[in-house]
């Protein structure tokens, strides 16, 4: 979540008085333990889940209680390997107040741990730190049972508690409590139960949701999975002391946005900008879109993007003066500078849809994650947060999704933000490509295949290799070009390369282009009388979607694409190729009167020379499960393709 909650937290602060009261991790303990459960079908049961939330006043100070307990059926060596290690959630400025754990075997022996066993491991490479039980005495048909309480600065302007996983559920149990004068508002999903209050509760607010018998839900390639999967949705809707209501709304959001990224700032950091912004230079008569880019390139190539959090990494002045700056203090900077240059454009806040969806009904700031720029006159995009991507190519996690447009408004002599949730199209089809022209010449003794290969990429085949291009030392770039080409053709030996349009600022505008001189021993071998030319390598691996088990989820695919394949055989004189008609492949799925998806192989033959055109497309990209098998097909046809082999066989020729 990237907004300040300052003004919700002294709304919150400006409370009725609450007296003492029992918390609910306080009184709360497991049972006696569990020594007769048995299951023959699953590996993995999970017999109960509770998971509470309580938010409370200790003095002066409000904080957030979390409690977990689980109690899980353990029943094969894969399981027991996998739960050898019990983690905990624990994020900074968390305390845990209390973790214990107990495994209970099947003879009812049982071994408990304390708080006091809990080990913590650090990531070398993220420096981020885990804590965790080191389970003892896993066995097949043992019952691990854990519980843990944390306390932590509370979360309120919504929340995502996933219920189901890819274990079944015998019993789930969630609970929030909060001082009576707070109010929180509750969406289940993929459920029919919903959150009630506890009417019996007077001391406090209390609401439960129960749910049993949760199948599990496995994962699939490519599917919407968080999506999919049983979810509660909670957040602070109203204070009763102040009579303030829609706390967490994208109203109050699109406001509180629009005071932190807008304002001006004091005379000293107006000034700063205005330094920084003279060395700017705009192409004369520059139309909108030359501003767009040369405002952003600007900046991204003079500011340096860091992770760290730190409150002076999104204060402008200092940004300006240290050339570093957070995800939010480079927003910011993006949009004094495209306000002072006169650029009109919308701020755009939206989530990850591979993470979860945008919630357009139940407004949630766990939905405003990331942030966008649009220009309304140009309907494009650029992303504030990645150095890498540029105009018009944002992370495509954040399209095919909805967003909340932040506009500035006037009203008389008063500005603010008015917001709009909106929708985030996909980058064309066409607009993103990995295209290949090769020519390929077979030597007269058919031992070696020479290859002169064009490799054409734009948009998301492009965006990583040529932003780092230019920002990388020679043997660094060498060893990016050619682990490329031998991901296309394995067992290349490359003579000779040339890169274009390899510098950061042509991300988005100019095509990156390789061009590559080689040769390869393995793609033709003989098979008694006759030689075998392996032309489906030339496109490279290509995706295999087949399955045994039937499709169960939707998929909701990356990004659409395109594939255009001119690939130009050349034949030894005195041989041709018997089976020239495998070359001829089609595969699509119509909607609408419209192909969608196609993939299609074309061929001509000329004297010694065979030309193949490959056109592939998807120009869709979430398919129902009814839709499934057809897109199964069309990507399935370019893996038939890498199948094809050509025959070649000698002939009496003479010229």
């Amino acid at each position: 979540m990237k907004i300040s909650c300052i003004l919700t937290f002294i709304a919150i602060l400006s409370y009725i008085n609450v007296t003492s009261q029992t918390l609910y991790h306080e009184t709360y303990d497991w049972e006696k333990p569990l020594v007769d459960y048995q299951d023959s079908v699953n590996d993995k049961v999970i017999i109960k889940e509770n998971y509470a939330v309580e938010y409370a006043f200790d003095g002066d100070y409000f904080y957030e209680y979390r409690l977990k307990h689980v109690i899980e059926y353990i029943n094969s060596d894969e399981q027991i390997e996998l739960s050898n290690k019990k983690y905990i959630t624990l994020y900074t400025n968390n305390e845990l107040l209390s973790a214990k754990v107990r495994v209970i075997k099947r003879d009812g022996k049982i071994i408990e741990m304390g708080k006091d066993k809990v080990l913590s491991s650090s990531d070398e490479t993220t420096g981020q730190i885990s804590h965790y039980f080191a389970l003892e005495g896993l066995e097949k048909g043992c019952i691990v049972e854990y519980m843990y309480t944390i306390r932590k600065y509370p979360q309120y302007n919504g929340i995502i508690r996933y219920i189901q996983e890819s274990d079944s559920i015998i019993s789930y149990q969630f609970h929030l409590m909060s001082p009576k004068h707070l109010i929180f508002d509750f969406a289940v999903y993929n459920d029919t139960n919903q959150v009630v209050i506890d009417t019996t509760e007077t001391e406090k607010n209390h609401w439960k949701l129960n749910i049993n018998q949760i199948s599990a839900l496995n994962d699939e390639p490519q599917a919407p999975y968080n999506k999919l999967l049983k979810q509660v949705w909670y957040k602070l809707d109203r204070n009763l002391a102040k009579g303030t209501k829609d706390i967490s709304s994208y109203g109050d959001a699109s406001q509180n946005i629009y005071r932190q990224m807008f304002d001006l700032g004091n005379k000293k950091e107006q000034q700063a900008l205005h330094k920084f912004l003279s060395k700017l230079v705009l192409p004369e008569n520059s139309t909108t879109e030359q501003k767009v880019i040369a405002i952003e390139n600007y900046l991204k190539s003079n500011i340096n993007l860091v992770e760290d959090v730190s409150s002076e990494y999104g204060n402008m002045g200092w940004v300006l003066e240290n050339k570093t700056a957070s995800d939010i203090g480079m927003t910011r900077l993006m949009v004094q500078s495209f306000k002072k240059l006169g650029v009109d454009f919308q701020l755009v806040l939206t989530n990850d849809r591979t993470q979860s969806f945008f919630n357009t009904k139940f407004e949630s700031y766990n939905c405003l994650s990331f942030y966008l720029i649009y220009f309304p006159e140009l309907k494009q995009f650029i992303t504030t947060e990645n150095f890498l991507f540029r105009y018009p190519i944002i992370p495509h996690e954040y399209t095919d999704n909805q967003g909340l447009f932040i506009k500035e408004t006037e009203l008389g002599d008063f500005k603010t933000g008015i917001g709009k949730v909106k929708y985030i199209p996909p980058l064309d089809y066409n607009k993103s490509a990995n295209n290949l022209d090769i020519v390929v010449s077979i030597n007269p003794e058919l031992d070696t295949v020479h290859l002169n290969i064009t490799r054409t990429s734009t948009g998301y085949y492009a965006v990583y290799e040529q932003g780092y291009y230019s920002l990388i030392n020679q043997q660094d770039k060498e060893k990016m070009v050619k682990e490329g080409l031998h991901l296309l053709m394995k067992d290349l030996t490359i003579s000779s390369y040339e890169v274009f349009n390899g510098d950061i600022n042509q991300v988005g505008k100019d095509p990156y282009i390789i061009q590559c001189k080689a040769l390869h021993t393995e793609m033709i071998e003989q098979a008694g009388n006759k030689f075998l030319f392996k032309v489906g390598d030339l496109i490279g691996p290509q995706v295999e979607m087949y399955s045994e088990t039937q499709r169960k989820l939707p998929v909701w695919d990356v990004y659409k694409r395109c594939f255009v394949r001119h690939l130009v055989i050349e034949i030894p004189e005195g041989y041709k190729v018997i089976n020239v008609s495998d070359l001829a492949l089609e595969a699509h799925y119509e909607k609408a009167g419209k192909k969608v998806l196609l993939f299609e192989s074309t061929y001509s033959v000329q004297e010694n020379s065979i030309t193949i055109d490959i056109n592939e497309y998807y120009d869709q990209l979430y398919f129902e499960v009814d839709e499934y098998e057809s897109y199964r097909k069309v990507v399935n046809s370019a893996a038939d393709f890498n199948k094809v082999v050509l025959i070649l066989e000698q002939y009496n020729f003479k010229k």
